[in-house]
């Protein structure tokens, strides 16, 4: 898995999007580097692309599975798991942000809403019970 998927690892070329730097990756789930970059991007909300919305989130999911499954087998009953992987992202980023909230405040750029913002908004995910969603029906 290559456990740093975001916008600056993509290489766009002749119409193809191709996924570079692979120097943090590892065996694992492949499945997790859906699950960051969907995370990440469409719900945590200091990184959030301007109108994420689950939908929107599984167009995502279903667009690079497209050329995932050009390498890979990944069946639909693996892609069950993309919200308990999404919790692991969840608890990941509360227990790496808090006890440092103002370094990665500085070190995001001072985004907003803020870093301390948004562990407050996983806190609040995690006292109403609330899963975070993604639409599978785009799969």
């Amino acid at each position: 898995m290559h456990r740093d998927v975001h916008s600056g690892n993509f290489l766009f070329e002749d119409g193809r999007v191709e996924i570079i730097d692979f120097d943090l990756g590892c065996y694992g789930w492949r499945l997790m580097d859906f699950s960051v970059l969907l995370f990440n991007h469409y719900y945590y909300p200091s990184l959030t692309v301007p109108d994420s919305t689950p939908k929107l989130a599984g167009h995502v999911l279903a667009t690079l599975l497209c050329g995932y499954r050009e390498e890979y087998v990944m069946d639909d009953e693996q892609l069950t798991m993309i919200g308990d992987l999404m919790k692991l992202r969840e608890i990941l980023i509360y227990v790496v942000t808090m006890p440092a909230l103002e370094h990665w405040e500085e070190a995001m750029g001072r985004p907003q809403p803020t870093v301390t913002r948004s562990a407050k908004w996983i806190e609040d995910l995690w006292l109403d019970g609330h899963e975070l969603e993604v639409d599978l029906s785009w799969l």
